[in-house]
């Protein structure tokens, strides 16, 4: 009688046994690194699509302040047009003559006995001419008249004697060179004076 035993197969599912724990591990770690991948994946999906919001959002900020600066520049601009024509009419103003000022003081200087009959102003020139009965309340009412704060230069006379109605009169021109409507407002002698009567009439 002739028994045959079969040692390989033996073998074999012994080695198959023994290699199962170690398979299972590898495919559990291969599970849990294809889990972690994913995941890491996913979360830096979402950070990528914050960011991308977050940074259309500063854009956006950034357009708006843009926007406003522009606005801002384009109202500055137009009020500096404004206050430069403002100026220059005021600077016109001012380099003019002080038409309101010299007719005031040539009413003060007016003495008794002489009669403007013209008065011509042109830019900072004043020409009066008139009549009187001598020839020193002319010269007075002209030394008068030049020391007034708006004259800066006043001529002599001009007098010539007219037969008026069977009177005789002097008849008078003289020429008058006055200052700025600025000088006269700068000029602190004329501003003590207003301060003064101001005082006055308080």
């Amino acid at each position: 009688m002739t028994v045959k035993l079969n040692l390989r197969s033996g073998r074999k599912n012994n080695a198959a046994n023994d290699s199962s724990p170690e398979k299972h591990a590898v495919c559990l770690l291969g599970a849990l690194f294809a889990a972690v991948s994913v995941i890491f994946f996913i979360y830096g999906g979402i950070k990528l699509y914050l960011l991308r919001s977050e940074c259309a959002e500063i854009t956006s900020e950034l357009n708006r302040g843009n926007d406003n600066l522009a606005s801002l520049d384009r109202e500055y601009s137009t009020i500096k047009e404004r206050n430069a024509d403002i100026e220059s009419r005021y600077d016109f103003v001012l380099s003019g003559i002080p038409a309101m000022e010299f007719l005031s003081e040539l009413v003060d200087a007016v003495p008794d006995g002489v009669i403007i009959e013209t008065v011509s102003m042109n830019s900072l020139r004043c020409s009066l001419s008139g009549i009187a009965f001598d020839d020193e309340e002319i010269l007075e009412f002209t030394e008068k008249l030049g020391t007034e704060p708006a004259v800066a230069h006043i001529a002599l006379p001009v007098i010539t004697t007219e037969n008026i109605n069977g009177a005789v009169l002097k008849r008078y021109s003289v020429e008058i060179t006055t200052k700025s409507l600025a000088e006269v407002l700068s000029d602190p002698v004329k501003n003590s004076d207003d301060d003064a009567e101001e005082g006055k009439t308080e």
